[in-house]
């Protein structure tokens, strides 16, 4: 594999990165510029959307996204009024979705109403693109999701079956992929099966950890250059659809 600093980072998408919860977000916001790469920086919180916009605002390259993290729902789930009152400022949504790594039903429960709102929030708006988790629940959110959603949605770090990837991906849904991915013998068996017009790239920075150090989103050089050598593609031309794939989300999400 080669070395970060021989592949060419401009061009690059980040569909998934929290940046406000690096040590020094405004130095990520510099290093992500000085890269050129399209990030989408994901709030855990609605309450931090707007303080990340004010930060960001002057990265054009920068897309703020307002979250509530279905792990949070239960401590934060009031949020979820927050959220619907700040919709209409932003163009992408997440992290939102579900989290089943609790079993508690009541959990689940609220996880899901607060889902379902955001969802059918966007889908009256009609010009979001959503990034959603979807941990030992990937068949219930594609099922909310359904098969002719009116916004893009991205299912980052997919860890599902092939039967519910597939599902997911004849609904047009999108997969964000990231190094911890490719490292996995599962996670490459999942991007085998993922169609190219299909997939993203993502960080998941700083919460993914990188030869012991905070993913940040110019190793998704790597994840492009894997991707690249699975595709029979060039470095470049698997960069170009890669940008392509997010450009069409992104023209889904304002139409």
């Amino acid at each position: 594999m080669p070395a970060i600093d021989a592949l060419d980072t401009n061009g690059l998408v980040d569909a998934h990165c929290h940046v406000d919860l690096y040590p020094d977000p405004m130095a990520m916001l510099r290093r992500i510029e000085d890269a050129g790469i399209h990030v989408v920086t994901v709030t855990n919180l609605p309450s931090v959307f707007g303080p990340n916009v004010a930060i960001a605002a002057p990265y054009d390259r920068v897309h703020v996204a307002l979250g509530l993290h279905p792990e949070l729902v239960k401590s934060h789930g009031h949020e979820i009024s927050v959220l619907r009152e700040l919709l209409p400022e932003a163009q992408f949504i997440g992290e939102v979705g579900l989290d089943f790594t609790t079993n508690d039903r009541d959990e689940r429960e609220h996880q899901r109403a607060v889902l379902g709102n955001v969802l059918t929030w966007c889908a009256d708006a009609g010009n979001k693109v959503l990034t959603i988790h979807s941990r030992r629940a990937a068949s219930d959110v594609i099922s909310m999701i359904g098969t002719d959603y009116p916004c893009s949605a991205i299912l980052h770090w997919f860890s599902g079956s092939t039967a519910q990837l597939k599902r997911a991906a004849a609904a047009g849904l999108y997969f964000s992929v990231n190094a911890g991915m490719i490292r996995s013998k599962n996670g490459q068996s999942l991007i085998e099966q993922m169609p190219p017009e299909c997939v993203l790239t993502e960080s998941d920075g700083p919460f993914l950890q990188t030869n012991r150090c905070p993913a940040e989103p110019a190793g998704i050089a790597l994840v492009v250059d894997y991707l690249s050598k699975r595709w029979d593609r060039s470095y470049d031309s698997t960069k170009a659809l890669i940008l392509a794939n997010f450009e069409r989300a992104m023209a889904r999400g304002i139409s």
